[in-house]
């Protein structure tokens, strides 16, 4: 008996995050042809289970374990023959959001029973905030733009790229970099700035990393706490004020990045160096 692969709940109604999903639970003896247009990232939930991974390279019997993950790119042709009752929650990764997070010349290695635990968690995530009101659509957007990414990270084959533009890339994400310094108060997503380099998520923070010395959020956070140390010690403005003022959602998030890069509290800071300052 065969049993074609199920039509997925959309979830482009709740902010157009490109990802749809939906539990999905199938009896021993089914078979599941998957011909996907979308990439496919398959988290297994319920009991372990026998299955037969049935593909053009032949047929191999699998162990799949509550929390494996399986990975099937767009287009590919893969047939699963179920030896015990199946569930999984699947979600479906559309090719722009794939291409806005991985570039065109981005293609997913196909995987089954795969360990990879931060997927794992982002699929069980995102189905959690699928079912929740619309308010939280951004939250669902965020979750599937870090789906995307971690996804590309993990299982991402990366076509060359021709070398004259990898050269130019180097002064654009210096003038990325310029931008940050001079953008600190505002919020910065990642894919702002690689939208200003003219690179894709995954290849801006490679390449920023590869420029700079360090990972985007790692750099916007540094010069953040910079900033903020400067303010401290030359100014009179108040901690909340100088939180805001360098990017900082609140004054507790400001003062657990401040303490994480200097070991002291913001006013512990403030104290211990305007003591310091020689009197004229």
């Amino acid at each position: 008996m065969r049993a074609a692969h199920p039509v997925m709940l959309d979830l482009t109604r709740s902010g157009g995050s490109g990802v749809r999903i939906e539990r999905l639970r199938t009896t021993p003896g089914h078979f599941v042809e998957y011909h996907p247009l979308d990439a496919l990232v398959s988290v297994a939930t319920g009991k372990p289970r026998l299955v037969d991974l049935i593909t053009g390279e032949g047929t191999r019997r699998l162990v799949i374990l509550p929390g494996h993950v399986h990975v099937i790119p767009a287009g590919a042709s893969v047939t699963v023959r179920l030896l015990g009752e199946a569930e999984n929650v699947v979600t479906a990764l559309s090719p722009g959001l794939l291409a806005r997070v991985g570039g065109d010349g981005m293609h997913l290695r196909p995987t089954f029973g795969a360990d990879a635990p931060l997927l794992k968690e982002l699929v069980l995530a995102l189905e959690r905030s699928g079912t929740e009101a619309e308010t939280r659509r951004r939250h669902v957007d965020h979750l599937a733009i870090a789906l995307a990414s971690q996804l590309v990270q993990e299982f991402g084959i990366e076509q060359p790229r021709p070398a004259p533009r990898a050269r130019r890339n180097g002064p654009l994400v210096e003038a990325v970099a310029e931008y940050i310094d001079t953008h600190l108060d505002q919020q910065l997503t990642l894919s702002e700035l690689a939208g200003k380099a003219h690179l894709s998520v995954f290849s801006f923070a490679r390449r920023f990393r590869t420029v700079v010395g360090l990972p985007p959020h790692q750099y916007v956070l540094k010069r953040r706490v910079e900033r903020a140390k400067a303010l401290l010690v030359e100014s009179e403005v108040g901690i909340a004020e100088v939180a805001l003022r360098c990017g900082f959602g609140d004054q507790s998030s400001f003062s657990t990045a401040f303490r994480r890069f200097t070991r002291q509290t913001p006013t512990g800071y403030r104290d211990s160096h305007r003591n310091h300052v020689p009197s004229g």
